[in-house]
């Protein structure tokens, strides 16, 4: 945070929001990025699977899904379905 600021971080990326689209365009993949990978990670965990189990049944490298999950990776259409399919869930994308 700049110094001397007053407030919640909150406070502080909504003001950076506002001065930079170019900081609301990041942010916003980044935030994308990371809500993947906390959804894939818990889902998998919840699937009772490891990686290198969930790799195999979407026909992946295990270093693809590890990537993921660390929001190191943004996955494609193709890679989010067969994640789907292989923790029998449905991929649904929304425009809101």
């Amino acid at each position: 945070m700049e110094k001397g600021f007053k407030g919640s971080i909150d406070d502080y990326i909504a003001a950076k929001r506002q001065q930079s689209q170019e900081f609301a365009d990041e942010y916003d993949q980044e935030d994308i990025r990371l809500k993947l990978a906390v959804m894939i990670s818990q889902k998998r965990r919840e699937a009772n699977l490891s990686q290198a189990q969930l790799a195999e049944k979407a026909s992946l490298p295990q270093s693809t899904v590890a990537r993921i999950e660390l929001g190191d990776n943004y996955p494609s259409s193709k890679t989010l379905q067969a994640i789907a399919k292989a923790l029998n869930k449905k991929l649904s994308v929304q425009l809101v």
